[in-house]
């Protein structure tokens, strides 16, 4: 046997040694439970009176239906999901309100986008319920896993921020009965 067909070999072996290794790292990486579609970071949020919380620990109950915004003009996608899921006179049903801002480099700017923000909810009916997130958007999204941040996001998350169910964009019945389906299933 030559030093080419030799070197080949190694080669071969060696590639799919790589293979095996690559598809072993693969299996202990992914989750095990194939209902978690995604998994919010742990990450501090403001409430509407500027108090601190931790998430996804402090969420307000064991499954909390969460509506994302990243930009002003979704506002109104995410009013149509918490009308059509009777959010507020549900009271079988915890959720928040969860827009997600940039975080301004200074604390002067950060000042003035939560009082920009916070303004905007001083006597709106979901006050109490507005948990603001101050962060990287795209990291936010990458570690959550969304797919993007030009639509709103309806989530179903449990206490340890695992994502249970999904939808986006504008509100649909069949995905809102989905949701809440989710949100009420015993664990």
């Amino acid at each position: 046997m030559g030093s080419g067909a030799v070197n080949k070999l190694w080669m071969d072996t060696a590639g799919w040694v790589g293979a095996a290794v690559a598809a072993l790292s693969l299996a202990f990486a992914a989750p095990t439970d194939s209902s978690v579609m995604g998994k919010l970071p742990f990450t501090l949020a403001k409430r509407a009176d500027r108090q601190p919380v931790a998430l996804p620990a402090d969420l307000p109950s064991h499954r909390t239906l969460v509506v994302v915004t990243f930009k002003r003009d979704q506002r109104d996608d995410a009013e149509r999901w918490i009308e059509g899921l009777d959010l507020r006179r549900a009271a079988d049903v915890r959720w928040v309100r969860m827009p997600v801002i940039d975080a301004p480099a200074d604390d002067t700017a950060r000042t003035a986008a939560e009082e920009r923000l916070f303004g905007h909810f001083d006597s709106h009916p979901d006050r109490q319920s507005v948990l603001a997130v101050f962060t990287d958007r795209e990291a936010f999204l990458r570690r959550s896993g969304l797919a993007h941040h030009d639509r709103v996001h309806v989530l179903v998350l449990n206490r340890e921020g695992d994502v249970l169910a999904r939808a986006e964009g504008p509100y649909d019945a069949g995905r809102a009965m989905a949701l809440r389906e989710t949100l009420l299933e015993d664990d």
